[in-house]
């Protein structure tokens, strides 16, 4: 016996029933809104992105989109071997 697509099973849970969807809020990205690329030569901009220790936020935390992430990943690694920028962050 086939089910049609307009009914539904009183037992089976919808998916945010289950906790199985992750609802999650998006953040706009900061070089989309300011209509800027990541550059290593604006070091207050880039260590935006760095936790205390140095390490580059995760596209998650620090709510860039793809493009933008892989670019300052680019930008930050060049500016610490160009010595603009410093490996720790000392506050």
């Amino acid at each position: 016996m086939k089910k049609s697509a307009k009914t539904k099973s009183r037992f089976s849970p919808t998916r945010r029933q289950r906790g199985r969807r992750v609802i999650r809020v998006r953040s706009r990205c900061y070089f989309c809104e300011k209509k800027l690329d990541p550059g290593f030569s604006s070091e207050e901009i880039l260590i935006r992105f760095l936790t205390r220790r140095g390490k580059i936020r995760a596209q998650s935390r620090s709510g860039l989109c793809s493009k933008h992430q892989r670019a300052l990943s680019r930008a930050i690694k060049r500016g610490r071997n160009l010595g603009v920028l410093p490996y720790r962050i000392i506050a």
